[in-house]
């Protein structure tokens, strides 16, 4: 429906979301397979791609040439599915797509294994994206951690693409079992983010702090932490390490 506020100098366009019963209390993850049918904005800038969403309640103000959107439940690009803020999309002259803060993403559509919350995000067209975000990682005791990813971008076969830097400061575990430092790599088609970095085991045998980092690079899944060592046990530096069952001799123990 559509209707022409001449005072406001508005055009009004409604969809009648009345009809998708429970759409408003859904998830972001039920609404990713949810059909939302109706009249779609599409873009008709080819720099676009032609970019689509749906929308519930939208103003066309024709002085601005400024597009604000309500009820935007969902916005497909490339692999992913963006969840704006509130629901609001701001268009602006050009077709283009005012920058989107504390959005959710999650890549892929199919798998949906990889979930971003709170993100600062630029669409560009239906199929590139960047963006920034906490990446919510979970282990196998539930325990939830974010890494932050500073440059989520599509690469050029279509597929999410990101990377978080992991500090000794971010007190990060990997596993209950195991503390981690280094570079968490999100690639949106695999089921795991791909850990390059060092790992230490949790543990409360030294009262000093315990330095000794061992290098490994491995997609890791967080339900079931198995880390590769190869014939060689090297530090972040590249030092080889020694590895095995030590008996103390004053205090008779095994460490």
């Amino acid at each position: 429906k559509i209707e022409w506020d001449m005072d406001g100098d508005e055009l009004v366009l409604t969809n009648n979301i009345e009809a998708m019963e429970g759409i408003e209390e859904m998830s972001p993850r039920e609404l990713i397979d949810v059909d939302l049918s109706g009249s779609d904005f599409i873009s008709v800038n080819p720099v676009h791609d032609s970019l689509e969403f749906f929308s519930g309640n939208a103003r066309y103000n024709m002085k601005e040439n400024i597009v604000y959107a309500e009820d935007v439940f969902k916005v497909n690009v490339a692999d992913a599915v963006i969840f704006p803020a509130a629901r609001t999309l701001k268009i602006l002259p050009g077709g283009t797509i005012e920058t989107l803060e504390n959005a959710g993403i999650i890549a892929n559509r199919e798998s949906m294994k990889h979930e971003i919350q709170w993100a600062t995000v630029n669409i560009f067209s239906r199929n590139y994206y960047e963006a920034s975000g906490s990446y919510l990682y979970v282990d196998r005791e539930n325990t939830l951690f974010e890494i932050t990813m500073e440059d989520i971008k599509v690469d050029s076969l279509g597929i999410t693409q990101g990377s978080g830097k992991i500090l000794e400061t971010d007190f990060f575990s990997i596993d209950p079992a195991f503390d981690f430092i280094g570079k968490a790599n999100l690639e949106a088609n695999k089921p795991f983010l791909r850990f390059e970095g060092g790992f230490r085991i949790n543990q409360d045998c030294y009262e000093e702090d315990f330095e000794h980092w061992t290098y490994f690079i491995d997609y890791v899944d967080p339900t079931n932490v198995i880390l590769p060592l190869g014939d060689t046990i090297r530090n972040l530096d590249g030092k080889e390490l020694e590895a095995g069952v030590f008996l103390s001799s004053v205090y008779e123990n095994v460490y």
